[in-house]
């Protein structure tokens, strides 16, 4: 953990983490609990809102209120979900503010019209706060991008709202990253030594989407590692197929931001110490599991009865 003063417990810089949950583990320790108590009342609101937004996201994407109980279900009992609540990390914060991100850009892709500066300033304030929990904040950067191209309505719909917020949201960044490079020299720490293969991370990836699809049966490794690959594919294929409709804009922009998110955190364990597993990318969780529902729900739709 690191002191308000932004320094780690060896007293040197905090720079190999971001600042913003020992910030926020410190604030609640005013309230006269220990920093175990602080841990947890974070956790359980972090969890709390998972759920919430979870509902309000797949409320926005699906009708079917089958599809829309068993998204929410999975949102309270995936394994990948559970664990992380339990634990005193970055990622129930980190989910939050993925979802959130999610929210307002599928709202802004059943708008008309190009996102207004309101629209583009909360999604830059929500990325700025997702990179000052984890790093891999970073990775929804090109998600949101690309995410504002894909929903654009006309052919260059896109061209300000998308360098507007690239510029925004790269503010806080830079700042950050400036602050490391004068108080230590890195702009993120010390480089150390990748883990693990590429291979052993994409089998992970898909292990932790069939863990997330199957999670009252707690599938082996192995097999779930199959069910995430047939999901992968499944999935992959239908937001090919819905791609091009109309009402298919939310279902890109969602998609959007867990395929940058994922090969940011592919990129990452290949460049410096982080390994991909269940902790990792159970940010993307939630969006995999609404993206799932709703183009099941759109994949029958568009079957001729």
């Amino acid at each position: 953990m690191a002191n308000v003063d932004l320094h780690a417990l060896d007293g040197e810089p905090l720079t190999q983490f971001p600042p913003l949950y020992p910030v926020a583990l410190r604030t609640v320790m005013i309230l006269g609990v220990s920093s175990e108590t602080a841990a947890r009342l974070i956790s359980m609101a972090a969890a709390a809102a998972i759920v919430v937004l979870t509902a309000l996201l797949v409320r926005s994407c699906v009708r079917s209120p089958v599809l829309r109980a068993g998204v929410v279900v999975a949102a309270v009992v995936a394994p990948t979900l559970t664990m992380i609540d339990r634990m005193a990390w970055t990622e129930p914060l980190f989910t939050v503010v993925t979802l959130a991100l999610a929210l307002v850009l599928v709202r802004h892709a059943h708008a008309d019209g190009p996102p207004d500066d309101r629209t583009i300033a909360v999604l830059a304030v929500l990325t700025s706060i997702g990179f000052l929990v984890r790093y891999a904040g970073l990775g929804l950067v090109p998600g949101v991008a690309v995410a504002l191209v894909l929903v654009a309505r006309g052919r260059h719909a896109w061209v300000r709202p998308t360098i507007t917020y690239l510029v925004a949201s790269a503010v806080v960044p830079a700042l950050w990253f400036t602050r490391n490079l004068v108080v230590s020299g890195t702009i993120g720490g010390p480089p150390l030594e990748a883990r693990g293969s590429l291979l052993a991370d994409v089998r992970r990836v898909l292990g932790a989407i069939g863990r997330s699809v199957v999670p009252l049966t707690s599938p082996s490794d192995g097999t779930a590692v199959v069910i995430g690959l047939v999901v992968a594919a499944a999935g992959t294929w239908a937001v090919v197929r819905v791609a091009r409709r109309d009402d298919g804009r939310d279902i890109q922009a969602i998609a959007a931001l867990v395929v940058c998110l994922v090969a940011h955190l592919l990129m990452s364990a290949r460049l410096t110490w982080v390994a991909i597993g269940d902790r990792m990318l159970s940010p993307v969780v939630p969006l995999v599991l609404v993206l799932l529902a709703a183009v099941t729900e759109r994949s029958r739709s568009a079957i001729p009865a």
